[in-house]
């Protein structure tokens, strides 16, 4: 294996005169690039963009060789004092500061948010920021303290920004629009966030979805939010909320949307390049799964999509239920547990038109893989909100 990373440097260095981006990577830890490797690489002279992945070691001396030409970096903040700290650079564009999720790193590597030759050098070149670091509020302050503090009274061109929150504030917002005022894109991503002490329901949409007016003022996320932004000028154009290990759901675009009503410069939700809301994206969604559901078991005995649990051929207390919320006296018509596949076909087809036509929408404030489902029109069929939980216990593990 050694022998082998030997040769890494020896095949690279043969694009000495004409190499103009270099990323290298590597498996594990134990397999990791180190030292000799960059030291036995020469210098490129064309070398504008460089990406190191997290887990390298000892590439400062290379990275500060290059610091000149190079425009484009990204490179793992690591468990070093020092890091590319001490490095001037000189038109660095884009920077992109990784971490490994599951290292928790200590407190000396904090090289890139202190007061360092790297950061001071960047402030005034550098375009698009994103740090995929998991941030604590303490680290975002500092950092954004010590931009302040660097830039004096030249604002930085900082206009893309990506920040990792362990747990997001929205106090953190006035902070980076003071630090950043010329920032046009904010990514934020998050593991938890701040809500005043109230769940999430008081910003997930409901049946006023996008809110009526003046619904926000109820909102105790919102009244905090209109409480830090006030008096902030900012330029923001685009803003994108996510939360770690989800897509962007409902609560995001709730998020995303008030973020949009107290920031009046911000045009596009979630990098789509406008402000349109999906608001019927999750209904479509629980409509598309209980179709592909009731197409997939109507070989056995379903009655809006629940299947029989009686092992005698009759119907349990449970279709009863259902049965009795039913639009359809055909569909609420008692099955025998062995009615032959042809009649459950049937009724699956007849269930089916139903979702299709709109006569049957799930309920609001009801969660179907732990997302919020859009409340239904006036006129749709609600079942109870328990019935739906366990419509919803049977689609786990059932994708289209």
């Amino acid at each position: 294996m050694t022998q082998d990373f030997n040769l890494v440097p020896e095949f690279i260095n043969k694009f000495q005169k004409t190499l103009t981006r270099l990323s290298i990577s590597h498996y594990s830890h134990t397999t990791a690039i180190g030292i000799p490797t960059y030291d036995s690489l020469v210098r490129f002279p064309n070398l504008i963009s460089v990406t190191l992945q997290p887990g390298s070691r000892g590439y400062a001396g290379f990275i500060k060789q290059h610091a000149d030409s190079l425009l484009e970096l990204q490179c793992p903040i690591g468990p070093f004092p020092d890091g590319i700290g001490p490095i001037k650079f000189r038109k660095l564009k884009k920077v992109t500061l990784t971490a490994e999720a599951l290292v928790r790193w200590e407190p000396e590597s904090s090289w890139w948010m202190s007061s360092s030759p790297f950061l001071k050098s960047i402030l005034p070149t550098v375009r698009s920021l994103r740090i995929s670091h998991w941030c604590t509020g303490e680290e975002i302050a500092t950092f954004l303290e010590t931009v302040n503090r660097l830039s004096g009274h030249v604002e930085p061109l900082l206009a893309e920004l990506s920040i990792c929150f362990q747990t997001f504030s929205v106090d953190s917002l006035p902070a980076i629009a003071t630090a950043f005022p010329k920032l046009r894109t904010l990514e934020i991503t998050f593991l938890d966030i701040v809500t005043e002490g109230a769940p999430w329901t008081p910003i997930r949409p409901d049946k006023s979805f996008p809110f009526a007016e003046n619904r926000l003022k109820y909102v105790p996320f919102a009244r905090r939010l209109i409480h830090t932004l006030s008096g902030v000028a900012w330029g923001l154009e685009g803003i994108t909320v996510k939360c770690q290990g989800w897509p962007v759901d409902i609560p995001m675009w709730g998020v995303m949307y008030m973020c949009g009503q107290f920031i009046p410069s911000i045009l596009s939700f979630n990098s789509t390049g406008n402000m349109t809301i999906p608001e019927e994206r999750w209904a479509n969604k629980v409509s598309a799964y209980v179709l592909s559901v009731s197409m997939a078991w109507f070989n056995f005995t379903a009655v809006l999509i629940v299947q029989t649990y009686s092992e005698h051929g009759t119907m349990c207390e449970r279709d009863l239920k259902l049965m009795a919320y039913c639009p359809s006296p055909i569909v609420a018509f008692g099955v025998d547990a062995k009615e032959p596949p042809i009649i459950s076909l049937l009724r699956s087809t007849f269930l089916m038109l139903l979702i299709l036509s709109g006569a049957l929408k799930p309920p609001a404030h009801t969660r179907m893989r732990r997302r919020a489902i859009e409340e239904p029109t006036p006129k749709s069929v609600e079942l109870p909100p328990e019935i739906w939980d366990q419509i919803a216990g049977h689609l786990q593990g059932n994708t289209l």
